[in-house]
């Protein structure tokens, strides 16, 4: 098997990359989707020296999961001295529409994970079961 590049060494690497970058700041248009936030992603992982990043495409019964598990999530948020919850509900609108995310692994243990990570939130989800692993944060006002 060829050498895929550098890996996330753990999820706590993972998130502390996902924290010290800011793409999840920029807002999605019609000019910008999840496709442009995926290719910045990599672009921006690479840059690191992470390798083993892909685009991955999210449709029917995996685009189904990826929003139940976005729909299990609140995330509070500090705003002008008071405290709002917020959560992704409106994130994604349908379940009949692909959406692309980041695919990568990351090493827990000595146990790789296959994981998705959806740069414009900062979500990470197993990807064997689309449980939460990081539930990302809400910068933008849905």
């Amino acid at each position: 098997m060829p050498d895929r590049g550098k890996r996330f060494n753990s999820l706590a690497e993972l998130v502390d990359f996902l924290r010290s970058d800011d793409l999840n700041e920029r807002e999605p248009s019609a000019g910008y989707t999840c496709v442009e936030f995926v290719k910045d992603f990599i672009n921006r992982a690479q840059a690191k020296g992470y390798c083993d990043v892909f685009f991955y495409t999210l449709s029917g019964d995996n685009m189904k999961r990826f929003k139940e598990a976005l729909s299990s999530i609140k995330v509070v948020k500090e705003r002008e001295g008071s405290m709002e919850i917020r959560d992704y509900s409106n994130f994604v609108t349908s379940e009949n529409v692909g959406h692309a995310v980041v695919k990568t692994t990351v090493v827990e243990i000595d146990v790789v994970i296959d994981v998705i990570i959806d740069p414009q939130i900062d979500v990470v989800l197993a990807l064997e079961d689309f449980s939460v692993l990081y539930e990302g944060e809400i910068l933008y006002d849905n």
